[in-house]
């Protein structure tokens, strides 16, 4: 939304010209703006800042800081302008600071006609079919679950990775399974991008449960040897209340339309619009953030090193590499202490990630998608 609006922002700026009339059309745009060393501090609607350097004489944005000093900083550096029409320009392309890598968009057009259609998402074409218990088996390890399913009709051996926007198979594994591309994208980990294949699952088979005509990511560097066939994430829970019971090792579908029922689990309200579990956590009784739950990640907490320094937290280091402990972690009635951590050095934004070490606490975490809940299970004793 933010780099719409710097788009649009940009669009008249370029043909403006002279100062006065760039300064009336950014009032129109922002709020709550001043100068200084030749920057533009502008103040969007929702209270978020951003810092424009510009070019006085055409209006030409040059660099842009979204959420400067702030928990989400991030640089832009604009590289190109396109005409969208005689002497209207737009920003065309642009590159986040430190990625090699940069977007250029040419496909603009000015006052297009928007038909009704344009305006909705796809139609849906993956849909399940739940058995009569919904009951499959998983091998877990203090860090890792594994889980087999039937691709086509190919079985495999697959992590079940609650961190993970999508479906992710092996090239080798793909190629068992007779998939074929449709499309390619590009996808994003903590450790930066790698370039996927996109491809269509007619059936994937766990236990007594099908999901049918799943779109699938394949052909990324292998994964894990313990799962050696992919990784099954979002693209696969989406559709489904997913109940991960630890102490009798068992993974249960659920179909939505069915009631959830009451539970004596400590039920959080959590966010999945980023394809992974989110909910609300306390840091060190302190500091509130978003909490990534993420049977994929195999050992502790994983913090963005910004949020050590910006909020001044206990963090003991006892391992080389970054690594130590945190003092408290809650959730709702629920705290965790002294859980392991990592810095995340590249990382930005007011987030954390909780992998296996935090999630070993329970005997059952239910994920409830279609409600977005996560209703947590605790050991006896913990």
């Amino acid at each position: 939304m933010l780099i719409a609006v710097l788009l649009f922002a940009s669009t008249s700026v370029c043909a403006a010209g002279d100062d006065a009339q760039w300064l009336k059309y950014l009032h129109r745009q922002f709020t709550g703006f001043n100068f200084g060393d030749g920057t533009i501090r502008a103040t969007l609607s929702s209270g978020m800042n951003i810092d424009v350097e510009a070019d006085r004489a055409t209006g030409a944005y040059k660099y842009v800081i979204l959420d400067p000093g702030g928990d989400y900083e991030t640089i832009l550096k604009i590289l190109a302008y396109g005409e969208v029409a005689p002497g209207i320009k737009m920003i065309s392309s642009w590159q986040y600071e430190g990625e090699d890598g940069k977007t250029i968009d040419e496909n603009v057009k000015l006052n297009p006609i928007v038909a009704d259609s344009d305006l909705h998402p796809p139609p849906q074409t993956a849909h399940w079919s739940f058995g009569a218990t919904g009951v499959v088996p998983i091998t877990q390890t203090h860090d890792r679950l594994v889980v087999h399913a039937l691709v086509n009709g190919v079985l495999g051996t697959f992590l079940v990775d609650t961190g993970a926007d999508d479906i992710y198979l092996s090239g080798a594994f793909a190629r068992r399974a007779g998939l074929s591309p449709i499309g390619h994208t590009e996808v994003g980990t903590l450790y930066g991008t790698e370039l996927s294949d996109i491809g269509k699952v007619q059936t994937m088979e766990l236990g007594d449960n099908t999901l049918y005509d799943v779109i699938v990511n394949y052909g990324m560097d292998e994964p894990d040897p313990r799962g050696p066939d992919g990784l099954l994430g979002y693209g696969l829970f989406a559709g489904a209340r997913v109940s991960i019971d630890f102490k009798n090792s068992t993974m249960t579908f659920k179909d939505p339309i069915d009631p959830a029922g009451a539970t004596s689990g400590v039920r959080v309200d959590a966010s999945f619009g980023d394809g992974h579990a989110s909910i609300p956590m306390l840091l060190n009784k302190s500091l509130g953030l978003d909490a990534v739950i993420d049977t994929g990640a195999p050992g502790g907490v994983v913090i963005p090193s910004r949020l050590l320094s910006a909020y001044g937290l206990h963090f003991y280091q006892t391992e080389g590499g970054g690594c130590g402990t945190i003092d408290t972690l809650t959730v709702a009635s629920l705290s965790y202490y002294s859980p392991k951590a990592c810095v995340a050095y590249q990382s930005t934004g007011r987030w954390i990630l909780v992998g296996m070490d935090f999630l070993n606490q329970f005997d059952r975490v239910d994920f409830d998608y279609p409600d977005g809940t996560v209703t947590f299970f605790p050991k006896k004793g913990k």
